[in-house]
């Protein structure tokens, strides 16, 4: 028995002798092969685009100087203020529909306005509600920013951040239209809602804006069905509320919402870490570029490349 053990001992020794340079040369060729790959992937992973979170110089939990914050704001407001210069044309799929559906309701609004109840406690309940409604969104997002910091959670902090950053921006560009088109509202003047008259301030909307702006951002970090009732609910109401105080024409908070909408796509477009979660924001223009209708357009290249990179950073290595 040992000596036949050791005879099949000694016969495996000499045939791992014989394969054992073959073997060597299998695991240099693998190698070989290995590093090609790697080094290919380096050169493809350096040629993609940064997204813009992973530019920043420091993570969202920590805390930022103001001139780093101040400077931010500015770029956001160039940003957004010289979008009307980046539309392509793929873009009048829905600006033509919204622009038509915006129209009828200037078109509309004054009739529309002169129906609704004058009775003060009506007028003031709406009023209220609709402050409510925005304080809501508002605490609801700064809240989750302090918890956030207090029980390190950075989805949490990174969600009030933005949010809060979506209102600041969305204020900012309503204002510099309202005292700029100065519309009357429709308890001034005849109630007609005229342009360019003394003291007007509806057009458009800041509640509107502020609301759509904070709802945009929960409803994209926490996308269950619950969080988008809830956040886009409240924005509904706070739109509706300022019709029914008299506080604003429809259109005002239509363009309003819409307003507070693109922006707080634009800042979590541009500084959403999906490494913590939340939802890939689609543009209505990419929605649009389905199969079969423009998909391969470069206008819809853009965003399908960054699509692809999200979904590449979201899924494990796999072994070789």
């Amino acid at each position: 028995m040992a000596k036949g053990i050791l005879t099949a001992v000694v016969a495996f020794g000499g045939a791992a002798g014989a394969g054992g340079q073959e073997l060597s040369q299998g695991l240099e060729l693998f190698e070989k092969k290995t590093d090609v790959r790697d080094s290919a992937k380096k050169v493809e992973e350096k040629s993609m685009p940064i997204p813009t979170w992973q530019q920043n110089e420091q993570p969202l939990g920590e805390s930022r100087s103001i001139a780093q914050i101040g400077a931010r704001f500015v770029k956001d407001q160039t940003e957004i203020w010289s979008s009307p210069a980046r539309l392509r044309f793929s873009d009048l799929q829905w600006l033509v529909p919204a622009g038509g559906f915006a129209a009828g309701l200037f078109v509309t609004d004054n009739g529309f306005s002169k129906h609704l109840s004058r009775n003060p406690a009506r007028l003031s309940h709406y009023n209220n509600l609709s402050n409510a409604g925005v304080a809501a969104l508002i605490g609801g997002a700064g809240g989750m920013w302090l918890l956030g910091h207090a029980k390190h959670n950075e989805h949490w902090s990174e969600t009030g951040f933005l949010a809060g950053e979506a209102a600041l921006n969305s204020l900012a560009v309503v204002e510099g239209m309202k005292y700029s088109l100065r519309r009357e509202r429709p308890f001034q003047g005849d109630g007609s809602g005229a342009f360019f008259k003394s003291g007007g301030t509806s057009f458009p909307s800041v509640h509107a804006a502020v609301a759509w702006s904070v709802a945009g951002v929960l409803a994209h970090e926490y996308p269950g069905p619950l969080t988008k009732l809830m956040a886009y609910g409240l924005a509904s109401a706070v739109s509706i509320s300022r019709v029914r105080a008299r506080q604003h024409f429809p259109s005002d908070t239509f363009i309003g919402g819409m307003i507070g909408d693109l922006v707080a796509q634009h800042i979590y477009s541009e500084y959403h870490n999906p490494d913590l979660g939340g939802a890939v924001w689609e543009s209505i223009s990419h929605v649009l570029c389905a199969p079969g209708r423009g998909a391969n357009a470069p206008d819809c290249s853009a965003r399908l490349r960054r699509n692809w990179l999200t979904a590449k950073r979201k899924t494990p290595k796999q072994p070789n």
